[in-house]
């Protein structure tokens, strides 16, 4: 497990190396508390990440927000995963941080999370705004609610979709929603 010093050490690294291009900081038990100011400068725009993976921590709002503002300027990253993070789910601003950073983020072309239902939703809206932009979604850990199939649905049946990648490991989803789900994907 990563201390504050390791953790600002190995971001004051990753910054200034143009070799590794993935980072994988999952299950490290890294909080807000411990990680938020290194993470935002690890997200930011001279790191030349091109995939972090933060799954498994117990990361919430205050590092969501500023991982997400940071990635508006970057253009390196492709995947970010933010997923089975569980104080995730007590992020006020959620909705408002995803859709502001797909928008403006034209690099990112995965992303894995675990939100709750609405932000879900929120998420799969914006998405179906851009159906050019993502090429993987992973929706870990979460329910899906029938306004959620919808817009995945939507999504996927795009013309100008891009999604080759979906992962929907360990998510609820109702009878129905499931089967419009898979007869979706039969056509």
């Amino acid at each position: 497990l990563l201390t504050r010093e390791s953790l600002a050490g190995l971001v004051r690294a990753m910054t200034s190396s143009p070799m590794v291009e993935t980072l994988d900081l999952s299950d490290n038990a890294l909080t807000d508390d411990l990680a938020a100011k290194s993470l935002e400068s690890l997200a930011g725009q001279r790191s030349r990440l091109v995939s972090l993976i933060l799954a498994g921590n117990n990361l919430g709002g205050a590092t969501g927000k500023m991982v997400l503002a940071a990635l508006e300027r970057n253009k390196a990253l492709r995947h970010l995963d933010i997923s089975s993070n569980p104080a995730l789910a007590h992020w006020p601003t959620a909705e408002k941080d995803l859709e502001r950073m797909v928008k403006s983020n034209q690099a990112l072309a995965g992303l894995a999370a675990s939100l709750v239902p609405p932000v879900a939703l929120a998420l799969l809206k914006t998405l179906v705004q851009l159906p050019g932009r993502m090429r993987a979604l992973e929706l870990t850990h979460v329910s899906l609610p029938p306004p959620a199939i919808e817009q995945m649905l939507v999504l996927m049946l795009a013309k100008q979709t891009m999604l080759t990648s979906l992962n929907l490991s360990h998510a609820y989803i109702e009878d129905r929603g499931a089967v419009k789900l898979a007869r979706a994907l039969q056509s």
